[in-house]
């Protein structure tokens, strides 16, 4: 489904749902894929979109979920995160629209659920050489002293490896307590029982789950005529609640994305 339109991403039903779309890609037998590695070694997943032409939260280029791998490799709840700290020209350069950080130990965990955010270390190194869902040699999950994390961005059709160090982590708590319906933390979504998914909101989450079973064994997968439809009807359901926050939050911005990156290198070239 690579030509379906974006959703915004400002609710959690937006993030949700581009969550689902970049692990479709990764499932599509059409492109290169992700490592089935990363998500079995994982212990927990950050699934970002990145804002190209539309609204975003001030101070964030991206927003999206963060997910718990529990012990029986099933998943948590979602958890409404903000990438920020990154510069605009960067993002455009790397023509990335969705970026996945994978996270191997659990003081990396914690360190995204800390209320102040966190600023990601020295990333692993992931050299790869050709991608591919089977593909294991050459991927050191050894950080030598650096936050265990990766990344992967999926960029012109395809997957790459794309380093996110010095960018920002930080918990949108407002999303997840509009969503949840109470005052939430990350640790009481991802890590605790006393919050209760809220059923009545439709949204793709259990395809999300699907999807990342899937893909912990390299398999790739071509959705239905029917999860095609249902996916249809979730973008309409999650493009409303994202107009919903944008006509209401002070701190929600329209962008380009092409226009920041200019104004970012007029600035630069000012301050030489």
């Amino acid at each position: 489904m690579p030509g379906a339109p974006r959703v915004d991403r400002l609710s959690m039903e937006g993030m949700i749902w581009n969550a689902d779309h970049v692990l479709q890609q990764a499932l599509d037998p059409n492109t290169n894929g992700v490592p089935k590695e990363l998500f079995a070694k994982c212990v927990g997943l950050l699934l970002i979109s990145v804002v190209e032409v539309g609204f975003i939260f001030s101070g964030s280029v991206g927003t999206g979920i963060l997910l718990k791998k529990n012990d029986d490799a099933s998943w948590s709840k979602p958890c409404a995160m903000a990438l920020g700290g990154m510069g605009w020209g960067f993002l455009v350069g790397a023509a990335a629209k969705d970026i996945m950080v994978f996270i191997f130990d659990k003081g990396s965990l914690d360190g995204m659920c800390a209320e102040t955010g966190l600023r990601i270390g020295g990333q692993i190194n992931l050299t790869l050489g050709p991608f591919g869902r089977n593909y294991e040699g050459g991927i050191g999950l050894s950080t030598g002293g650096a936050v265990g994390t990766c990344s992967i961005a999926f960029s012109k059709g395809g997957f790459l490896s794309l380093s996110v160090e010095g960018a920002i982590i930080s918990v949108r708590g407002g999303a997840n307590d509009s969503f949840y319906g109470k005052v939430t933390t990350p640790n009481s979504i991802i890590h605790q029982d006393d919050v209760e998914f809220p059923e009545h909101r439709p949204t793709l989450i259990q395809n999300v789950y699907d999807s990342l079973a899937k893909l912990q064994t390299g398999r790739t997968y071509v959705p239905t005529p029917e999860e095609v439809a249902e996916k249809e009807a979730a973008a309409s359901v999650a493009q409303k609640a994202s107009e919903e926050v944008a006509e209401f939050d002070p701190s929600v911005e329209k962008i380009d994305i092409e226009e920041e990156a200019k104004k970012e290198a007029e600035l630069k070239k000012e301050t030489e």
